[in-house]
């Protein structure tokens, strides 16, 4: 499909799947009648540059999926809907050309579980501080982008006591600071990555939720001591071509895998692996 249009208007249209044709635009007929009822959109693989300001009345919606598109800039919301999408659950962002988020995105999703921003062109997230800590994200995917270590100290001070997967991974981070590293107190799943790390927050051992740390190809030359980590099973610090240093504590931690794959600096004998 190259183009849709519904007449009559739809007007109890609940969900609206739209995926992987060849829209570049959204059926302008879902704003005025629509916006009520609909809860799931999802219109991803099209050719979708522009979203129309008016998808921010659409005040019931939950899933909005646009993955796959040509959008640059999400528009800014319109006065009238300045509460924003107060029941989005997922929005899914990745693989577009986003080089900037409205300011106030956080404010205007607060309900907000999964967000997927990856494959992206963004130097920054918006940074608008929140005014209250009843913050739900969950789940960030926002790997393959140019954030800062700024970003990762502004999602622990607003979303460190409710993320659970962080994945950050091919960005611009040089530093993780063991304070901002402590504030991911609920923190499953790591992935950094990619990025120009020389050390892994000595904090990690202390998040007790913590399951997978993945930090390959970074710039990494020590570890921290991981054994007491209570839960962790999956550590991936490959391709850090300057790591040094002897594995003996990661075999008495609970592991289950461990890659230690082309780190050549790595002191590794028959006794560590014992």
């Amino acid at each position: 499909l190259q183009s849709l249009k519904i007449s009559p208007p739809p007007k109890r249209l609940e969900c609206l799947d739209v995926s992987d044709n060849r829209l570049d635009s959204l059926p302008g007929c879902l704003w005025p009648s629509g916006r009520a009822s609909l809860l799931r959109l999802h219109a991803g693989g099209n050719e979708i540059r522009r979203l129309p300001a008016d998808i921010w009345r659409c005040a019931k919606l939950q899933s909005l999926r646009l993955e796959r598109n040509r959008i640059a800039e999400l528009p800014a919301a319109p006065a009238e809907a300045a509460n924003g999408l107060t029941e989005l659950l997922e929005l899914c962002l990745d693989s577009n050309q986003l080089t900037r988020l409205p300011a106030a995105l956080f404010h205007l999703t607060p309900a907000l579980v999964e967000l997927n921003l990856a494959n992206n062109q963004l130097v920054e997230l918006p940074k608008l501080p929140l005014r209250n800590s009843g913050n739900r994200l969950q789940v960030l995917t926002a790997s393959f982008n140019q954030l800062s270590d700024a970003d990762v100290s502004f999602l622990a001070e607003n979303f460190g006591s409710s993320l659970r997967t962080l994945l950050l991974a091919f960005n611009r981070l040089t530093e993780i600071s063991d304070e901002t590293m402590l504030q991911f107190c609920e923190l499953r799943e790591l992935n950094i990555s990619g990025n120009q790390l020389k050390t892994l927050p000595s904090t990690l051992s202390r998040l007790e939720r913590l399951v997978t740390i993945r930090a390959h190809s970074n710039c990494l030359q020590q570890l921290p001591d991981l054994s007491d980590s209570p839960r962790m099973r999956t550590l991936d610090v490959g391709c850090n071509s300057t790591l040094s240093g002897s594995v003996r504590n990661l075999m008495e931690s609970r592991l289950s895998f461990l890659d230690l794959s082309c780190n050549q600096q790595m002191g590794m004998s028959m006794q560590d692996l014992a």
